[in-house]
């Protein structure tokens, strides 16, 4: 689908400035903040931008490091909290009204808005759709051994070191990306396939995908157990089976902290929909189904 966002904005984020650009599409109705997720930018996300803008005036944006938006302050501690960071920013400097305000992430997006939630509970909102976020470490379907090796490898590239110069190197050249490709992944490996994972890794540099993976591996969200959230129309939307989530132990721990949170599953058994999200049709007409009954 031909869509990126072509406005700038430059935000401060830990007293350095950080070059964001986003699309708004500006009219007259309640505004909708979409999140992507790791991995993804916000051309990843228009088919769920596209079901919004019959009810909402849309506004998106690349985080800092993905798609568009190239640049990424050095000093920050956490992807999860510099993403916040990032949202209270675009919501300020934007002039975003959120009494009505939507917002909708997809996995990392909306452990983001979580977490904006939680930490900034100044900032109300009216509804939340919240795809397929993680909880805590705990939570994760991953094996110890497999995670440990994702994370040594996020780890590694999050350092800025050699190995993120060669990962980087890799996943430039067409010819070595796409024997690595052929010989980690399953097929079939047609053209289609082989270009959509190209772009994927190529919407951000390596170094920001080491720090966003290592973040989320280690992230524990215990410390909002206590908290109750009971002003939000708030609805979690998961996979049946999540090729990283013990789907059931993170929607438990969810509920506690939003007892009046509707959860809602599509039929799938990875985390997201993989490809284009237009091409997964059940997951379209769920989110589309999803949107109509219960976010607008």
């Amino acid at each position: 689908m031909e869509f990126k966002p072509e406005k700038e904005l430059e935000v401060i984020v830990k007293e350095k400035p950080v070059k964001v650009f986003y699309f708004s599409h500006s009219q007259d109705k309640p505004i909708a903040l979409v999140l992507h997720g790791l991995r993804n930018d916000t051309r990843k996300v228009y088919p769920l931008i596209h079901l919004l803008e019959p009810h909402y005036s849309v506004v998106a944006f690349d985080f800092p490091g993905y798609g568009e938006s190239r640049d990424v302050a050095e000093d920050y501690e956490n992807y999860i909290e510099y993403g916040t960071e990032v949202v209270l920013e675009i919501i300020k400097q934007l002039n975003l009204k959120t009494e009505k305000m939507l917002m909708l992430g997809g996995s990392y997006g909306s452990n983001v808005i979580i977490n904006t939630l939680l930490t900034h509970p100044e900032i109300k909102i009216r509804k939340a759709g919240l795809i397929a976020p993680l909880f805590s470490e705990d939570t994760l379907s991953m094996g110890p051994k497999m995670k440990r090796s994702i994370l040594r490898l996020a780890k590694s590239m999050a350092k800025g070191k050699l190995v993120t110069k060669i990962g980087q190197f890799i996943v430039n050249n067409d010819t070595l990306f796409e024997f690595l490709v052929r010989r980690t992944m399953e097929g079939p490996h047609t053209r289609e396939m082989l270009d959509h994972e190209k772009r994927l890794w190529r919407i951000c540099d390596m170094k920001t995908w080491g720090r966003s993976v290592m973040d989320l591996l280690l992230m524990d969200n215990s410390k909002f157990l206590d908290m109750r959230v009971t002003d939000l129309d708030a609805v979690f939307v998961y996979p049946r089976k999540d090729q990283y989530l013990e789907v059931s132990e993170v929607t438990e721990k969810y509920k506690q902290i939003f007892p009046k949170a509707k959860f809602e599953y599509f039929e799938s058994e990875t985390h997201m929909p993989k490809g284009e999200f237009q091409k997964d049709l059940a997951f379209m007409e769920r989110m589309k189904n999803l949107i109509e009954e219960n976010l607008v």
